[in-house]
């Protein structure tokens, strides 16, 4: 019995998520696990990284099961700017704080699109979202993220 690749999209895909996986499943061992009940730093991270490696062996497993798509090209531009967006978050969150970078991570990944443009309905939308993980991280889960930050006199 031999076994083809019948759905190259499925494997890369995969492989990339056991990759993924794996890897946070690894950084994850040397942390504390806890409980259940009482997580420790390393519970969530193990967790979702043998999540992904079970989701990525399927993948795999299916590419050898059902036609699927190639691989296609790259689209380089919302691969760097959605990386880029989330890079500057992390560098900036302190700086400007939740609310402007949450903004500032919005247009930079919205631009990811060709057709990006201004609208109501999408300056709405990440404003909900913003306000929303405003409530959610520093109101309720009494994150230490500041709202605004150094940058803007907070």
């Amino acid at each position: 019995m031999s076994f083809s690749i019948r759905s190259p999209k499925d494997i890369a895909v995969g492989l990339f998520y056991v990759g993924l996986g794996a890897a946070a499943v690894f950084i994850a061992r040397d942390y504390p696990m806890g409980t259940a009940g009482r997580m420790g730093p390393g519970y969530f991270p193990s967790l979702i990284g043998s999540g992904l490696v079970l989701l990525g062996l399927t993948a795999v497993l299916r590419s050898f099961l059902t036609e699927g798509d190639p691989v296609d090209r790259v689209h380089w531009r919302p691969l760097l700017l959605i990386s880029a967006s989330i890079v500057v978050f992390a560098l900036m969150l302190s700086r400007l704080g939740l609310v402007v970078d949450l903004a500032l991570l919005i247009a930079i990944a919205a631009l990811a699109r060709n057709d990006a443009r201004l609208s109501v309905v999408g300056s709405a939308c990440a404003a909900f979202l913003i306000a929303f993980c405003a409530i959610v991280f520093v109101k309720g889960l009494g994150l230490p993220i500041p709202l605004f930050g150094t940058w803007l006199g907070a």
